[in-house]
């Protein structure tokens, strides 16, 4: 694959593995570019669920192969030992927040 080239789009469930290499006009590797890509008619999107979470639930956008969604853990590390500053930890509980509030995800 060369530089600039498209990534493929991969869907794993259980034993099944399909990869589609997109080929749109639109490429972007900006999660908000995709955002307003979608919104505006312009095509589907490999993105993840919380970009959208807003218009999945008033039925504005649609999920598709449901079955095929990756489900990924996001993790706040820390050096051991060292005091954690204030500003990580409001970004940490304000991430908690905001996941808990999207039904897709659980803190």
């Amino acid at each position: 694959m060369h530089q600039g080239a498209p990534r493929p789009w991969v869907f794993e469930k259980k034993s099944t593995r399909i990869v589609h290499q997109p080929d749109g006009n639109l490429r972007t590797s900006d999660a908000e570019q995709m955002r307003i890509a979608v919104l505006n008619h312009l095509g589907i999107a490999n993105g993840p669920a919380w970009l959208f979470a807003k218009e999945i639930a008033s039925g504005a956008v649609r999920r598709l192969l449901p079955e095929y969604e990756r489900r990924k853990s996001i993790f706040a590390l820390r050096a051991g030992g060292r005091r954690l500053a204030a500003k990580t930890t409001v970004f940490i509980d304000f991430l908690v927040e905001i996941f808990a509030k999207t039904p897709h995800f659980v803190p």
